[in-house]
């Protein structure tokens, strides 16, 4: 690992101990009862940095947010029950305040396709029992395919 310098900011920080792979892995440690908004939150944040037109400053802010997610040793320890994840839930929700304007509706429809089963917040199609044929889970997604 590269030693960062003094005075970085904490994206350096926390950035070096992100990778995808120890995203994934975080995500999937969690506890189901973590809750939807911390989940959904690194997802899309996760879904900005992985995004080609997002410009380096965000890429750096979103990887220091999310090293700081994936790292079990931060302010408040994860293995805390109950506040463990409180902290991390703050820094990613701090960081997509500042990047709201990336969150476009193209960014909230690859999140939705990357949240685990069962966490999604807006209705999934679903496959119709007689045709085998899609059906819209809910009224007025006009314009997503």
């Amino acid at each position: 690992m590269k030693r960062t310098r003094k005075g970085k900011g904490p994206e350096s920080e926390y950035g070096q101990h992100y990778s995808e792979e120890a995203f994934w892995r975080k995500l999937g440690d969690m506890p189901r009862t973590a809750g939807l908004a911390v989940v959904e939150r690194a997802v899309t944040l996760y879904v900005i940095l992985t995004d080609r037109a997002t410009p380096a400053w965000v890429r750096l802010l979103v990887i220091g947010a999310l090293g700081y997610f994936i790292w079990p040793l931060d302010a408040v320890p994860d293995v805390i029950p109950a506040v463990g994840l409180a902290d991390d839930a703050s820094v990613l929700l701090l960081a997509l305040l500042q990047l709201g304007q990336y969150v476009t509706p193209s960014i909230e429809t690859r999140v939705q396709a990357l949240l685990p089963e069962g966490l999604g917040t807006q209705p999934k199609p679903r496959k119709g029992k007689s045709h085998g044929k899609t059906e819209e889970a809910g009224e007025g997604d006009a314009g997503e395919s």
